[in-house]
């Protein structure tokens, strides 16, 4: 279990690989006002999750995409970050072997779709914020080195 301070609210946003595919889930709401953006899924604290950013990054993931972390796959916290307010957990799932089966919407009416993992950082309408976090020299590190220790296990 992450340590979280409990006098601090956080927020916790998760990177889904497809390793079968190579490939990222992100999720749109289109209930929010223009510009329309893909992100990460993610959200903040809820009571349900105890105060622990990995049960929020789970909760989330399932809520917005489907996707079950199994005994098959990997979580891996790599970052957190003070935002002021609040501090911010990025984990990687690290989704195995088998193409998994995506909810059509998110239980808030989310749009969920694939990226090609190698392409996204380009995308014009991926979310600033978020694609500056997975542009950081030691995020995209970690991330590498999650992906080789996972297929080399």
């Amino acid at each position: 279990m992450i340590e979280n301070n409990p006098d601090r609210s956080y927020s916790s946003i998760i990177l889904p690989i497809l390793l079968v595919s190579s490939s990222i889930v992100l999720v749109h709401d289109p209930s929010k006002p223009p510009p329309i953006l893909w992100k990460l899924p993610g959200g903040g604290v809820d009571l349900f999750d105890g105060n622990d950013p990995e049960k929020t990054a789970i909760r989330e993931l399932v809520e917005e995409t489907g996707l079950e972390i199994t005994k098959d796959d990997q979580l891996t916290h790599i970052l957190e970050e003070n935002m002021g307010a609040y501090d911010r957990h990025l984990f990687v799932a690290l989704i195995g072997l088998e193409e998994p089966v995506l909810k059509k919407m998110g239980d808030e009416g989310e749009i969920i779709s694939t990226f090609d993992f190698s392409k996204f950082e380009a995308m014009v309408d991926f979310l600033p914020p978020h694609r500056k976090l997975l542009k950081l020299q030691n995020v995209k590190e970690k991330i590498r080195a999650c992906v080789e220790d996972f297929l080399s296990a």
